[in-house]
């Protein structure tokens, strides 16, 4: 379940990145993460998309431990991820007008 659950984010993770790369010049409209937009003020959507990549390898990581929290960090995540995916698609009629 596990493993699902980690394809799953990646396929979100996915579709944030081409989300943030098709609408990179209209960021700072719709970026809700003020470390997300400063990495993207500084180094661009690569900045951006680096700054995600991070800390889901981070959290990758952190699931795979040993200690007391590890068990929580994948269904929180995926959580996440599913309030993420219902944004997306909530996004996805704006689209264009958004991608500038």
């Amino acid at each position: 379940m596990k493993k699902c659950i980690w394809a799953f984010i990646l396929g979100v993770a996915g579709m944030d990145v081409s989300f943030t790369w098709l609408c990179r010049t209209t960021v700072r409209e719709w970026e809700s993460n003020p470390v997300a937009a400063m990495a993207y003020d500084e180094l661009g959507a690569i900045g951006a998309i680096g700054y995600r990549a991070l800390w889901l390898a981070f959290a990758a990581a952190m699931a795979s431990t040993r200690n007391r929290i590890s068990g929580l960090i994948t269904p929180v995540w995926g959580v996440g991820h599913l309030y993420l995916l219902a944004a997306l698609l909530q996004s996805l009629p704006f689209l264009k007008a958004l991608g500038g």
